[in-house]
């Protein structure tokens, strides 16, 4: 028993032996570290200096962004009456093969249709919005006037000068506005609230927000032409089927669902802010979003510490690797 506690005591002694040594080593390394550190701090700061330079440097050549959004609310009040119309006579409406639509459905079709290739290029050729989407590469803050580059679009004589265009009868085709105006455009809807945010990012911050108060106009005009023509055409095979109908009931079942499509009609015709209403209006940001150059430059200096460390132990290794092959 005793022999068992001696050789107990033995190799307990060894475990503290073996830790004070690694202990003893790990503050070696970094006491070597350290001083390698010390020794090359010019190197370091250099290194992460001039990453700090180049990466700051690179920012500059992105333009600064500036975004504004607009929130859009259901009108509530016409939502209501022709929600009121679809539930009182749709019965009737199925009947005679017309439909006097869910307001329900309206806002995801709204989501739907600002998303939408045809709708865009409605958009960008109605309102010559081109040049804005495709060119623009910055803003003059002075002037309020937006900078384009001049090897795709001509300012001066309203040209488009590059050659990709050829192809397009000069002019960027329509699914290229698509898409570049796609990315410059965001949609939020609130299911909750049945809030609609829509932002814009642009080189142009004037632009961000005239792009919203086309957008939020277009949107109401849209379904507000659309319930018109689907009111006026009801209307106008409601009143075929009561001349070729001899049954008084059904007369007046007609007559009753052509009142509800003449209060859809009178809606449609009365209303600016059709289906949505600008709850917050768009204004003119004064902020850039993008690009956040100060950190960038952090996010450099940092990139540039770490390899500078890597730099320095490597040399450091080299050094010793040559003298111990010399010796």
């Amino acid at each position: 028993m005793l022999d068992i506690g001696v050789d107990v005591a033995k190799e307990g002694d060894s475990i503290l032996s073996k830790k004070n040594d690694i202990m003893e080593r790990e503050e070696i390394d970094l006491g070597l570290i350290f001083s390698i550190i010390c020794r090359d701090r010019f190197l370091l700061v250099f290194i992460c200096f001039l990453f700090m330079v180049v990466a700051y440097s690179v920012s500059l050549a992105f333009p600064d962004r500036y975004r504004a959004s607009v929130i859009l609310a259901p009108a509530q009040k016409e939502g209501g009456q022709l929600g009121g119309l679809a539930s009182q006579y749709g019965g009737l409406a199925a009947m005679a093969g017309i439909s006097l639509g869910k307001e329900s459905d309206k806002t995801d079709q709204a989501i739907a249709l600002l998303k939408s290739w045809p709708f865009i290029d409605y958009v960008v050729f109605k309102y010559d919005l081109s040049a804005d989407v495709v060119a623009a590469k910055g803003f003059d803050k002075k002037g309020r006037r937006v900078i384009y580059d001049s090897t795709i679009y001509d300012e001066k004589n309203k040209e488009w000068v590059a050659s990709e265009f050829r192809d397009t009868n000069g002019r960027p085709s329509s699914w290229m506005n698509y898409e570049r105006f796609s990315k410059l455009l965001d949609v939020q809807n609130d299911k909750k609230t049945g809030l609609l945010t829509l932002t814009i990012t642009h080189v142009s911050p004037d632009v961000a927000k005239s792009w919203l108060e086309l957008l939020s106009r277009e949107l109401n005009l849209y379904f507000q032409r659309n319930d018109k023509d689907d009111a006026k055409r009801n209307i106008d095979y409601l009143e075929r089927k009561i001349a070729e109908t001899p049954v008084a009931e059904m007369q007046n079942v007609f007559y009753s669902m052509v009142e509800a499509q003449t209060k859809v009609l009178m809606l449609a015709e009365r209303s600016d802010d059709y289906l949505f209403k600008i709850l917050v209006r768009p204004m003119v940001p004064e902020e850039k979003v993008s690009p956040k150059r100060f950190s960038i430059a952090i996010f450099g200096a940092v990139l540039g510490l770490l390899l500078g460390f890597f730099i320095v132990i490597f040399k450091y290794s080299f050094q010793v690797r040559r003298l111990v092959i010399a010796e």
